[in-house]
């Protein structure tokens, strides 16, 4: 009997990596046969309280606690947000200067220059611009508390240079020692600027009372017409009473002056029935 020749060690590690490599590709050609469904995902151990419905992420619910990664992770974001406000609000002081100072050339409008530097629409860009504007007026006027993010200015930026102090003073004294929101800076704003009272529509008024006038004659007997006209001028005659002989106009001043001479006249004195009482007693 022959005897077989040992195979030295780097041999047989080479020979043992052949065959794991051929048992994998035959464990490969089964399951591409077979179609099966690949493993699922590994969980990650953040999202493990997370639920996942149509692609949207649901809150966690009151009764769930963030994990010690969750906490971390959120501290990190917070910081970047907080350290990127103070920047959003020197982007709408930098966009207000652009603005006044017309710094926009050689386009034609300051929307033109922020569609083309910046790709932000005509809104966008005038809010910004709008907010930087107010806080420079707040910066100048000396106040001591300052905003502290663009959301804060949103109820200024239609007002005027002296309603966008006036109203950011109020709010600071409203917020006291508390911090300051948008919301009482809209409170803030409502108290100080009452909404401007809607002056009546003369000619529409004036319309309707000559139509309402119009309907009344044409409903009222014929005979009974001149009962009418005398209320009128009596009424007429009433109202005119309020207001000063200059005021009045010719036609009206005309018809003051005749009434008064009818009144003084002997003939109204005679057909007085309380003067003949008297005269009698």
């Amino acid at each position: 009997m022959k005897k077989q020749k040992k195979k030295s060690p780097q041999k047989r590690a080479t020979a043992q990596r052949a065959d794991s490599q051929t048992a994998a590709m035959k464990t490969a050609n089964l399951a591409i046969e077979s179609k099966a469904p690949p493993p699922p995902p590994v969980n990650n151990p953040i999202d493990a309280n997370i639920q996942e419905s149509d692609s949207k992420v649901a809150p966690l619910s009151s009764a769930e606690a963030l994990s010690t990664e969750q906490h971390a992770r959120l501290a990190e974001l917070e910081k970047i947000i907080e350290e990127g406000l103070p920047y959003a609000l020197r982007v709408c002081c930098a966009m207000g200067e652009i603005k006044a100072r017309g710094l926009y050339y050689p386009h034609q409008t300051f929307h033109l220059y922020c569609q083309a530097r910046w790709h932000l629409g005509k809104s966008t860009c005038y809010a910004y611009a709008n907010a930087g504007h107010a806080f420079q007026l707040i910066e100048s006027s000396g106040e001591d508390c300052l905003p502290q993010n663009e959301a804060q200015l949103r109820p200024l930026l239609d007002l005027d240079d002296e309603q966008v102090v006036e109203v950011w003073s109020a709010a600071v004294k409203l917020a006291g020692k508390g911090g300051l929101s948008e919301k009482m800076v809209r409170e803030a704003r409502r108290m100080v600027i009452e909404p401007p009272s809607k002056r009546p529509d003369l000619k529409e008024q004036t319309h309707a009372m000559r139509q309402a006038i119009y309907r009344a004659w044409e409903k009222w007997p014929a005979e009974e017409r001149p009962y009418l006209m005398e209320e009128l001028v009596t009424l007429i005659l009433c109202l005119c009473e309020e207001l000063e002989a200059d005021e009045l106009p010719k036609p009206i001043q005309m018809l003051v002056k005749a009434n008064k001479q009818e009144s003084q006249s002997p003939e109204a004195e005679s057909s007085d029935p309380t003067q003949g009482k008297q005269s009698d007693e």
